[in-house]
């Protein structure tokens, strides 16, 4: 069995990366070359409506897909109720949307708004026609399936994204481009995942899931709120265009972070929902997790502060350059990132879901106490709020969700604490080349790229570190699985 789950881990988490990154980076690759037919205006117009697509998101699922993963008794019934429940839910969050849209464009004081948001909110029926066909792929870790879903929805959108930015050069761009990779995704996932709904629906399947479920959209919502609040914030009192520079900056420091935390997540929970009764297992299993997601999380985050400014010269150009110090500070919340997932999906997979709301709100709070003191001063003191409050709230997590399993915050940091030091060294090494003549961008990034990544692995191999020795077969597994 130990074997078996081995395996699973492994393939899924070479597919998961595949989906992750192949998807997300045709997305970033369109991004950028549409970052260069359109203005930071044109995204802070599209940003300033995220918070609500998102929160509709949140609420069409409602938590009951992770309900799903986690049984172990699921029946056709249960995912056809769901299904019929994710479609009620997104004609009721659309046509709410809708109405308010005339509101949305007053808060932030542009008119145009209004039609943007009724066709971008177009994406929560959309989205909800594939969501059970996902939820059943991801519950036999099926990563491959989704991979291709993701990869041709993203690949075939940015495609009409560029070509659309290229002829029409606004926002529309985008709008159209994000509503093509929903609908493209779901009918994918549709001709793909060889499941068909049930014409019957059930209130008592879907009681039996209600208060796991319910917890967990409690707390889907409060993050989904507080995780958009910086581009509502933003949107608001500042600017649009003030907005793109964080925008771009955002999506482009989560793309590592995020990314390589959520595929090992994605694939994780379902696998370790097999063995939650076996704490000493599932504590060194996650020990194991955490260590080498940091190892690679962490110092990639260091490494991009120390080549931002080349980076963003490179891919996005001169009148990008506002955002280069918004993503040195957002690559800091980044490197911590993995702590903060990883700890929380502890609670889910033990079944802590009312903890994960009670914590949510209670980081949430935080948050919001930050915001309304940095909102006085600059967007350069508001962004350096995430990074306090990131700091903050990590030693809560760690402590709630370590307790869970015995693996506490004094244990997480003795095991993280050598690769935060070699990465910091390292850093220091390539920030040395601010003393040399001045290269091309392109040779200094790779000149301290080289330099960091050496260094960082020698030091590693050097002092022998734990996270290293953990990191480095599983890292050769997943490539030979690619192969």
């Amino acid at each position: 069995m130990a074997e078996s789950l081995k395996n699973r881990t492994v393939n899924g988490v070479v597919w998961s990366a595949i989906d992750r990154f192949s998807a997300l980076g045709i997305q970033i690759v369109c991004s950028l070359i549409i970052a260069h037919l359109l203005t930071p205006e044109d995204f802070g117009i599209l940003g300033m409506i995220t918070v609500f697509s998102a929160i509709g998101l949140v609420i069409i699922d409602s938590g009951f897909g992770l309900a799903l993963i986690r049984r172990n008794d699921v029946t056709e019934l249960d995912y056809s109720s769901v299904f019929y429940l994710n479609l009620f839910l997104a004609i009721i969050c659309y046509s709410v949307l809708y109405c308010l849209s005339p509101l949305i464009a007053d808060f932030y004081n542009l008119e145009p708004l209004t039609q943007i948001c009724r066709v971008t909110f177009w994406v929560l029926p959309i989205n909800a026609f594939g969501l059970i066909q996902n939820t059943i792929l991801l519950k036999k870790i099926d990563f491959k399936t989704i991979a291709i879903a993701s990869l041709a929805s993203s690949l075939f959108s940015g495609i009409i994204g560029i070509i659309l930015a290229y002829n029409i050069r606004n926002v529309w761009a985008l709008v159209i481009q994000n509503i093509s990779m929903y609908g493209l995704r779901s009918i994918i996932l549709w001709c793909v995942g060889h499941w068909k709904p049930m014409l019957r629906f059930s209130i008592t399947s879907i009681k039996s899931m209600w208060s796991y479920s319910m917890n967990l959209l409690g707390f889907g919502l409060i993050s989904s709120l507080t995780q958009n609040i910086y581009p509502l914030v933003i949107g608001k009192f500042y600017n649009a265009t003030q907005l793109g520079f964080y925008s771009q900056a955002d999506r482009l420091q989560k793309l590592p972070a995020t990314s390589i935390t959520e595929v090992i997540q994605r694939v994780c929970f379902p696998v370790l929902s097999e063995v939650k009764e076996d704490i000493p297992r599932m504590r060194e299993a996650y020990r194991k997790i955490i260590m080498t997601t940091f190892f690679i999380v962490f110092p990639m985050m260091i490494l991009l502060i120390g080549i931002a400014n080349e980076l963003i010269m490179l891919l996005l150009g001169p009148q990008w350059s506002e955002s280069i110090l918004y993503f040195q500070i957002l690559c800091i919340v980044g490197a911590l990132y993995p702590l903060h997932s990883i700890n929380l999906n502890i609670l889910n997979v033990v079944g802590k879901s009312r903890l994960s709301l009670v914590l949510e709100v209670a980081r949430k709070v935080i948050l919001i106490l930050l915001i309304i003191i940095a909102i006085k001063y600059d967007m350069i003191i508001l962004v350096l709020a995430q990074v306090v409050y990131s700091i903050i709230v990590l030693f809560l997590n760690m402590y709630y969700s370590g307790r869970e399993i015995d693996y506490g915050i004094i244990q997480q940091f003795r095991d993280i604490s050598p690769t935060i030091l070699l990465s910091l060294i390292s850093l220091g090494l390539i920030s040395l080349f601010i003393y040399i003549p001045y290269q091309h961008e392109f040779v200094l990034l790779v000149i301290k790229c080289l330099t960091f990544i050496i260094s960082f692995f020698m030091l590693n191999r050097i002092f022998k570190t734990q996270s290293y020795s953990f990191a480095i077969p599983i890292l050769a597994n997943l490539i030979k699985q690619i192969r």
